[in-house]
């Protein structure tokens, strides 16, 4: 008997048997058909070797989709053109970068993706561009490939350096250093017992140093006091030589004015014999002027002996000291003036003193001779050596203890 079977029967189920195949496949191979998937284009400058259509794309480690075509870009042969089609929550950003990375040893590639900060916005496709385009930037693999050829050569040329400076008038050269190092050595090594009383000495002399330090230390008051009152010491003498130098010129003008009084003297002596009218009041004013001398002459002693004082006193005496000859040079002027205008008034009573005061007239001009031989001395002592001047012959420094 003929068996008679529908076709239309057959096909579905050769047609659902098909459909089922395909969702048991894809529920196995855990594909997803309600998953939305975004494509872009990445520009990479020079070649992608191990790159392929299938390869896995991967942002920061994850994948996130694959490479779906690869192209030489029309517009730049010196660029290719991949094209990735990734999951649409991928977050792909503005500042998103994309590199080649190889996958273990395989030799394949697959391109990774990082970068994108929280902040920056979502990439989108600009004017002119079919699909939004991820900027590329070249792995580190990448750049070692590129700078291979350029190490490669100054490889050799290190080597080249090497061959030439390891050659045999350098190896004759190092033996020598070489030597000289272990006659070096081995003369040391003979010298330790040298060294090592060397070292002791070295200890001795920086316990000495360590001992007079503390010393110092320990008297620092004192080494300060001794340093300020020698200073003292050196501005009170700088002081008395720059007042003396300054002086000098007073001193030297006492002398010249009791010169000119001798002078005037002189003179008024040759005139005595025809002079003899009011000869009581010549005697009451010369006996006036030869107080003044006598007082002049007192002062300048009295200087003389302060000057001898103490030392420590020194600047302050010897200021007080010319003071005093400034004073006694005043007071010699103004005795010399009053002289000569008593000698003017009363010429016609001269006559009588050459008869009755002229004793006392030449023993007042000898003791104006003393005066003014005693004031050169004085001058001159004083410009010679001020220093020994006033503090003698014996100069004594101070003991350091």
């Amino acid at each position: 008997m003929e068996t008679r079977a529908s076709y239309l029967i057959v096909g579905l189920f050769v047609i659902a048997g098909m459909v089922g195949l395909i969702f048991a496949a894809m529920w196995i191979t855990g594909t997803r058909t309600d998953e939305s998937l975004a494509l872009y284009d990445i520009y990479f400058d020079g070649a992608v070797s191990g790159l392929k259509p299938g390869n896995a794309v991967q942002y920061r480690g994850i994948p996130v989709g694959g490479v779906i075509d690869m192209r030489i870009d029309p517009d730049n042969l010196e660029r290719v053109l991949v094209t990735i089609e990734v999951r649409a929550d991928t977050p792909v950003r503005v500042d998103t970068e994309a590199t080649l990375a190889l996958q273990g040893i395989t030799g394949l590639s697959y391109i990774q993706l990082t970068g994108g900060t929280q902040a920056a916005a979502d990439l989108k496709a600009v004017s002119g561009q079919r699909r939004a385009v991820i900027k590329s930037r070249p792995s580190e693999l990448a750049a070692i490939f590129e700078a291979a050829p350029e190490l490669l050569n100054r490889a050799i040329e290190v080597m080249a350096l090497m061959e030439k400076l390891l050659g045999p008038e350098n190896q004759e050269r190092i033996g020598s250093i070489l030597q000289n190092i272990e006659d070096t050595t081995g003369a040391l090594a003979n010298s330790t017992g040298d060294i090592d009383k060397l070292l002791s000495e070295g200890a001795g002399a920086v316990e000495d140093v360590r001992k007079l330090t503390s010393v110092l230390a320990e008297n620092t008051d004192d080494i300060d006091i001794l340093l300020a009152e020698g200073a003292g010491a050196m501005k009170d003498v700088h002081e008395l030589t720059t007042a003396l130098a300054g002086s000098s010129g007073d001193l030297k003008q006492l002398i010249t004015d009791g010169s000119s009084t001798m002078a005037n003297v002189r003179e008024l002596t040759g005139g005595l014999a025809g002079s003899t009218d009011d000869i009581a009041k010549m005697l009451d004013e010369g006996a006036r002027t030869m107080e003044e001398l006598r007082k002049v002459t007192s002062r300048a002693n009295t200087m003389l002996a302060n000057i001898e004082g103490d030392v420590g006193a020194v600047a302050k005496d010897t200021r007080a000291v010319l003071g005093g000859v400034k004073q006694a040079v005043a007071s010699l002027a103004v005795a010399s003036d009053e002289f000569a205008k008593i000698m003017t008034e009363n010429s016609d009573s001269i006559s009588n003193f050459s008869q009755t005061g002229l004793y006392e007239f030449s023993q007042l001009m000898s003791e104006a001779r003393v005066l003014v031989a005693s004031l050169g001395r004085l001058v001159e002592d004083i410009e010679r050596d001020p220093a020994r001047f006033l503090f003698g012959d014996k100069q004594q420094g101070v003991e350091v203890q």
